[in-house]
């Protein structure tokens, strides 16, 4: 009887063995599914935005480079020409205003009169 006893309760653990695996197979094949449906809805937009990422750098590398290039530019050109634009504005800073003001307005009584003059004559 023992044997019997012993038989029966080998086979009550291979049901149990049996419906475990059975879980087993199944949470498997669900994560199995899972993935695939993740792998098929997220990494194509996925790489679409990586790709996008990539393309919006590499302009911007472009225009970073563009802007170096000019801000070189812009440096050489205010170096060249800074000793000029220097000796201007000392030339404007040397302007004698009131005696230019005072030369026009000799100029304006000059001519003033001279223009009236010409106003006044016929065939104009």
């Amino acid at each position: 009887m023992e044997d019997r006893e012993l038989m029966e309760q080998m086979l009550k653990e291979l049901k149990n063995q049996k419906k475990s695996e059975r879980i087993t197979m199944i949470f498997t094949v669900a994560i199995f599914l899972l993935f695939t449906v993740v792998a098929v809805l997220v990494v194509p937009p996925l790489l679409k935005t990586v790709n996008n990422a990539n393309v919006t750098l590499s302009k911007l590398d472009t225009a970073v480079e563009s802007l170096t290039e000019t801000s070189e530019a812009m440096n050489e050109l205010v170096g060249a020409n800074s000793e000029t634009i220097t000796e201007a504005v000392e030339s404007l800073s040397n302007i004698d205003f009131d005696g230019l003001n005072a030369g026009i307005r000799d100029l304006q009584d000059t001519v003033g009169p001279l223009a009236d003059m010409m106003n006044s004559w016929p065939f104009r």
